[in-house]
């Protein structure tokens, strides 16, 4: 008996996919399909050797060969393709077809990339490629790492993701990254699983230098922000936005992206309140002043829950810069009402890079209107280069001269296309694309939470296999359009969609998605969050197929099925949605509040300003918020005369407004 050939056994359809394409894997199981059937009884496709060395002879005359020491991609074909052909590919369906057969299937187990051997792998990569990646790794990087079946590390400093294919085998594995870049990568994530700590199956790795020297600037910005909240945006005191323009820049300088990327964001929004822009969201300012400031104070810990580098940003940079043209899927698009307006996010991923970019909008809303607009009605009219928010989040972006921002914020050039994609997910990249809830828990379980997180994490966002849908329903008690989602495994996570009233159509139709069609679902894109009982993703957009074809639905921006009559509304007494809490109209009144003293300044605050906020202290103290009640009542002394502020104590109630959200 030969030896078994683990290597090829491991492959799967996906897997084959990312060396070829999916039109390739398609036909070749068509053609071992029809050659089957052809074939006599006791005949067989394939040939081997007493060695291990794998032959094949096909009807059309073409010879393929793979050596017992040759990884598949490298087999030999007499056919004229010059990338991995399909008989290449035929020849590994029927391997692995004969030896399930023969009941030698190896059973998939978590494995660990750190296990393979410096001489294992000096075959598999050459030297000068060693030489590079033990450099990049002693000069610093930043790996995420998650051990399964097919173990996955981001190398955050190179924006590569890596995924291992074969147990123990380094010569099988797939990146974002074209052929060079992927070995280095590889070679590096060795490298990062070998440090992961004994008995972890997931979590960040960094050989990072410490980190240097806290900035002047970083300790400045505090009092900036005071500054801006005593005098108002409507009254901005001369060079305050150039002071903040030059505390980023020094921040970048000392390589502390992420408190950087917040001031650069913070200067956006006063541009655009100046430029009287649509865009202009003070929300965005309150968030970004209390994002900086928890990593500020995270940073000042003697001890943290992951390397400082995922709180500050930097490290040695080698992300690649693309210029010229390139090509985005869109994921979805999800709204969000803010202080006066609606905010649109529009997820794409690069099919060059892998990477997720986020593409904005806002657009101001009336508050004159007898009825507010639906999300599906306000989407119509937004519009970014002559192309609607709905069609970048289901359609394909062919763009030049894009701009990227640090934190993964989109700007389009105006030599932007749109145009509709086939939703063949799969062949989406490794860093966004999940097939195993079990491996998407032991992920974020290594994740920090909101305001801490890289910012390149994109808060969360996944597109998951779906194999199966349970209980779908409307809680009426939490407003949400809950279901089961199951993978492969039988692993579950739980769907959980928000009513609203301007996204009451979407509701409706995604549940009627769930219920009478759930087992056409594929896919569901969204943000994944861990919640009492486990996982929770909020779908952006569901991919499902009606007679073979896919189809899209966005939730928030759809008020149809595509290709599915409407069949189903809410009943009309669950479509009443519930009050608030007393804690989040609170929070919201509270957020509310210090938008408009961010417009108008501490100082020219309206009476109503005092009363509102007296009233807000009286009903923290009267449900037991006492630290928010002390806040708040030291934060502002409201006289008669003038609004005495307590700088400390108003940095301490951005803190604590960011992180209850």
């Amino acid at each position: 008996m030969t030896m078994r050939r683990d290597d090829l056994l491991s492959m799967t359809l996906q897997d084959l996919e990312g060396y070829s394409n999916r039109g390739t894997v398609k036909r070749a199981q068509k053609e071992l399909e029809k050659l089957r059937a052809e074939l006599a009884a006791g005949e067989t496709l394939l040939s081997e050797d007493d060695a291990g060395n794998l032959a094949a002879q096909w009807p059309d005359g073409v010879i393929t060969q793979l050596g017992v020491k040759e990884a598949f991609p490298h087999g030999r074909c007499s056919c004229p393709s010059t990338t991995t052909c399909r008989h290449l590919i035929t020849l590994v369906l029927a391997y692995q077809e004969i030896r399930a057969k023969d009941a030698e299937t190896p059973v998939p187990v978590a494995w660990n990339p750190g296990d393979i051997s410096d001489e294992l792998m000096a075959t598999a990569y050459a030297p000068a490629q060693i030489r590079k990646a033990k450099k990049w790794f002693q000069e610093g990087v930043l790996a995420e790492l998650a051990l399964s079946e097919k173990p996955l590390a981001i190398i955050e400093t190179i924006g590569v993701a890596v995924r291992f294919l074969a147990p123990g085998d380094p010569r099988y594995v797939q990146s974002d990254g074209d052929e060079e870049l992927t070995a280095v990568a590889a070679i590096i994530a060795i490298l990062a699983f070998r440090r992961l700590p004994q008995g972890q199956t997931a979590g960040y790795v960094s050989t990072c230098p410490p980190p240097p020297a806290e900035p002047e600037a970083l300790r400045s910005v505090g009092g900036l922000f005071v500054r801006l909240l005593q005098g108002g945006l409507s009254q901005l005191e001369p060079g305050m936005r150039d002071k903040l323009r030059r505390a980023a820049r020094r921040m970048q300088a000392h390589d502390w992206l992420w408190p950087a990327s917040h001031c650069e964001r913070l200067v956006e929004q006063i541009d655009r309140y100046h430029r009287r822009d649509g865009s202009f969201s003070p929300s965005q300012a309150i968030r970004h002043m209390g994002e900086f400031l928890c990593r500020q104070r995270a940073l000042a810990s003697p001890t943290l829950p992951a390397p400082e580098v995922v709180i500050r940003g930097g490290g040695p940079k080698r992300v690649r810069e693309r210029t010229g043209k390139s090509r985005y899927i869109g994921l979805g698009c999800r709204m969000r009402e803010e202080h006066g307006g609606v905010f649109a996010e529009v997820f794409l991923q690069s099919v060059d890079t892998g990477g997720l970019v986020i593409l904005e909008k806002r657009q101001k809303t009336s508050k004159a209107e007898d009825a507010p607009h639906s999300y599906y009605q306000i989407t119509q009219r937004m519009y970014v280069l002559q192309h609607s928010i709905q069609d970048y989040g289901k359609g394909q972006v062919l763009t030049s001269g894009a701009k990227l921002s640090l934190d993964n914020r989109m700007t389009f050039g105006r030599q932007t296309a749109v145009n509709p994609q086939s939703y063949q997910w799969s062949t989406l990249r490794q860093n966004l694309l999940m097939e195993d809830f079990d491996e998407l828990r032991r992920r974020l379980a290594t994740r920090l939470a909101g305001p801490f997180r890289s910012l390149k994490a994109n808060e969360n966002f996944y597109a998951i296999k779906v194999s199966g849908v349970a209980n779908p329903r409307f809680d009426a008690a939490s407003q949400c359009v809950k279901a089961d989602l199951v993978d492969a495994k039988g692993a579950s996570i739980a769907l959980a969609f928000p009513y609203s009233t301007r996204g009451a159509g979407g509701a409706e139709v995604l549940l009627q998605l769930l219920r009478m069609h759930g087992s056409h679902i594929n896919y569901v894109a969204g943000s994944v969050t861990e919640h009492t009982h486990g996982l929770m993703i909020e779908p952006i957009s569901v991919v499902y197929s009606v007679s073979q074809q896919a189809m899209m639905l966005q939730p928030y921006v759809d008020a149809s099925l595509p290709g599915i009559p409407a069949a189903h509304t809410l009943p009309a007494e669950n479509r009443l949605a519930l009050e608030q809490s007393t804690l989040s109209r609170l929070l919201e009144e509270l957020d509310q509040l210090l938008c408009d003293l961010l417009i108008t300044g501490i100082r020219q605050a309206a009476p109503n300003a005092q009363s509102r906020w007296r009233e807000l202290t009286q009903q923290c103290e009267a449900i037991g918020l006492h630290r928010l009640n002390r806040i708040l009542s030291a934060a502002i002394d409201w006289r008669d005369d003038a609004a005495a502020i307590n700088p400390p104590a108003l940095l301490n109630l951005l803190v604590y407004l960011r992180l209850s959200k």
